[in-house]
């Protein structure tokens, strides 16, 4: 059974993204299989972990994965390897795509986050979910995934 954490707080400066990351190194640590989700879109966390190229990279991004049904059963191939465990990376089309408003829009917006976790081939122990401050929408779907504290 795969345990999914969001790591959440409508204010920015409460160190989110720092206890997301630590989180997620710990439990790899205790040998556990993580997968840790940049969806902030600023992407310090996939900056802290070792791959702020990601960040900028052209190709398929999160924000693809979330808005295009055809294109969610490749969320395998946002995955990146860190030192410690695996990464889905933020991505600047978050912001300049404008990804939580057409969450909002999209016919079932609100399940794509699970959606798109759910089409991952690798059982992860744990999925640890950076999220962003100011995407109201975004974390209320983030609730509905099963094992999210």
């Amino acid at each position: 059974m795969t345990y999914s954490v969001s790591v959440s707080n409508q204010k920015g400066g409460t160190g989110k993204t720092t206890v997301a990351v630590n989180l997620a190194g710990a439990l790899a640590n205790r040998g556990n299989k993580v997968l840790l989700v940049d969806l902030d879109p600023q992407g310090y966390a996939t900056e802290s972990v070792g791959i702020p190229d990601a960040y900028d990279a052209d190709g398929l991004t999160l924000h693809d994965v979330l808005l295009d049904l055809d294109k969610i059963s490749r969320t395998d191939e946002l995955v990146r390897e860190a030192p410690e465990f695996d990464v889905i990376p933020s991505n600047v089309a978050l912001t300049s795509k404008n990804t939580e408003t057409n969450l909002q829009n999209a016919q079932g917006g609100e399940r794509r986050v699970g959606m798109a976790l759910d089409n991952l081939s690798t059982d992860y122990d744990f999925i640890v979910i950076d999220c962003p401050l100011d995407w109201v929408h975004l974390l209320t779907t983030l609730f509905l995934l099963p094992g999210v504290c």
